[in-house]
């Protein structure tokens, strides 16, 4: 099921060595992990979508002025997972986070207000529902993750050319950022923490860690990765 890392290092205690037994791949970690926002770590090294004009100018008033996105392929976001929720459906955490929130209404009146609504992926087998996603065309696979709800923490650091931004990049980067809307359905009922929905390319996911279970993509991020040392300082990073 899993592959020991063969390097020992006298220098990790018995207990953080045992967090070293690593999944070789995203689907064996998914068949074992315990669903929902238990404990589950997450990091993501994902191309940031930039619009190609600025949003604080009128279209043809950037084509004049040659001011247009010239950061494509440039920006990358860092996402760190805390209690990263995978493995459930959308319509179990709205429901959930609306419980928790103190919302409560009969399953026929919330799947009125949230009927089933396809989109551009499905489970990659039952056995992976809402954990590894499939493009209904390609084999695009994705990861499903979801944020907003109170159990989840998600921070985020935002590189360009290789190197954290610096504040003037940044301000510069969010004119080109598109607008975000929140679930109107969500708003309508008053829930504080919008639960929403990504899915995110397996090939930028960096790792998943819950307890001794690790997955790490070691085809694309390979000895990029110091699992250890992230491990050690996830929990400070959150404080």
């Amino acid at each position: 099921m899993f592959l020991k890392v063969k390097h020992y290092n006298a220098n990790v205690t018995i207990k953080e060595q045992a967090i070293m037994a690593t999944f070789k791949s995203i689907e064996e970690f998914g068949k074992v992990f315990t669903k929902g926002s238990f404990g589950l770590y997450c990091a993501t090294f994902t191309p940031k979508k930039l619009n190609k004009y600025p949003n604080d100018k009128g279209r043809k008033e950037a084509i004049a002025s040659g001011d247009y996105n010239k950061y494509e392929g440039r920006v990358f976001t860092l996402g760190i997972y805390q209690n990263a929720c995978s493995g459930v459906n959308y319509y179990a955490c709205v429901k959930s986070e609306c419980k928790r929130e103190g919302i409560e209404f009969s399953d026929k009146s919330f799947e009125e207000c949230f009927p089933y609504e396809k989109t551009y992926c499905d489970d990659e087998s039952n056995e992976l529902s809402n954990f590894v996603m499939k493009h209904e065309t390609t084999d695009q696979k994705y990861l499903r993750l979801y944020v907003g709800r109170r159990p989840t923490h998600y921070k985020s650091v935002t590189f360009v050319d290789g190197h954290i931004a610096t504040q003037n990049e940044l301000k510069d980067i969010k004119r080109y950022e598109g607008k975000v809307t929140a679930s109107k359905k969500q708003e309508e009922l008053g829930i504080k923490n919008i639960v929403g929905v990504r899915n995110v390319k397996v090939e930028n996911v960096m790792f998943l860690v819950q307890g001794d279970k690790v997955w790490k993509n070691e085809d694309h991020f390979g000895s990029m990765i110091d699992l250890m040392v992230i491990i050690k300082k996830l929990p400070k990073f959150f404080k």
